[in-house]
Order: C-alpha cells, then structure tokens, then sequence
C-alpha cells in the first residue's frame, strides 16, 4: 500500500528483530505461537500496521510489517 503526501508518493516497511535476553534459546513450538499471536495482536489493533512475514529462531525473532 503506498502513500501520497502533495509532493511525495512512499511506501514504508519495517524489519523489527527482537532477541531474548542473553540470546537464551527458548522460542521453540508454543512458545513462539503465543509470541507471534501477541506480537499479531498488538501490532495490527494498536496501530495502522499489517505484518507481512515472520520467522524466528531459538533466540530471536524477525517481524516484516
């Protein structure tokens, strides 16, 4: 979806990664579905934000939105 201002036509998407704290590796099966289903909730009810991709590892996670 692009955006129009008078002078300027843009298209922002944002690449947030978030690790868990000193890099533990706990974001395995339900732990990273209840991650994803919060993050999907909080980012598309409290602000105009749709999440394209997602994807995470044992101590991190990557949100395309």
């Amino acid at each position: 979806m692009q955006n129009r201002n008078k002078h300027s036509i843009y298209d922002l998407e944002y690449h947030l990664v978030v690790v868990t704290k000193y890099r533990h590796p706990v974001l395995d099966g339900e732990v990273a579905k209840r991650l994803f289903d919060i993050s999907r909730n909080l980012l598309e009810t409290h602000w105009p934000c749709k999440i394209f991709e997602t994807n995470t590892s044992l101590d991190h996670v990557h949100i395309l939105c």
